[in-house]
């Protein structure tokens, strides 16, 4: 029992001594000058002071903002890492998880139904370029009012498309993708109410 429980924490030691190493060792800005490239947001400077670093009792990152003025903003963003490749000392992103993201709009007067425009601007800014979970995404029209929020909006990007899924008040529970096809961009949407549900298939053509 004496070896076992000693065993057990010279383990525990190396573990959380290998992990020190790694994150000590860790170059976190360019960490997040790569994270804020694969959002495709055009931040012109990157300020060396925009995130800190958590390294105990798990590392991660947290980015308090990062925006393009009039296109988009995130907000309260934590990067976690997977624990595998801390012990490489090569960190990999596992979740990335947003606070909330702001998507300005370049119209006003935009609802769920009439929406060709909005997902329009989305297909056209690359918003959606990143795997991610979004506690609460706005959208923000030309005009500064807020036509609708999804909530608890999960999403992944690849080069053939992305698939999100979240929750809006008063319309339901929606999932759907973005397909990407030569030119064109195949929009699906499922919404699913307690009273009603539909399904909505539409074909973006040259943006």
């Amino acid at each position: 029992m004496k070896k076992l429980l000693i065993s057990s924490v010279i383990i525990a030691l190396i573990i959380t001594g290998v992990v020190s190493a790694s994150i000590a060792f860790t170059d976190y800005t360019k960490i997040y000058q790569e994270f804020v490239k694969s959002t495709r947001i055009d931040v012109t400077t990157l300020e060396a002071n925009n995130f800190r670093i958590i390294k105990f009792p798990v590392p991660y990152l947290v980015i308090d903002e990062i925006k393009q003025e009039g296109k988009i903003a995130l907000k309260d963003i934590k990067i976690e890492f997977l624990l595998a490749s801390l012990f490489r000392f090569n960190p990999k992103i596992s979740e990335v998880t947003i606070g909330e993201a702001v998507v300005h709009l370049n119209n006003d007067d935009v609802n769920f139904l009439s929406h060709s425009e909005f997902i329009s601007e989305l297909i056209l800014k690359e918003a959606l370029s990143v795997k991610a979970k979004v506690n609460k995404l706005t959208f923000v029209e030309s005009d500064n009012d807020v036509p609708f929020i999804i909530n608890n909006f999960n999403f992944s990007s690849g080069n053939e498309g992305t698939n999100f899924e979240g929750i809006i008040d008063n319309i339901g529970n929606i999932n759907g993708s973005f397909e990407k096809s030569a030119d064109n961009v195949l929009f699906k949407i499922d919404v699913q109410d307690t009273s009603y549900n539909f399904k909505l298939n539409e074909t973006y053509k040259n943006g």
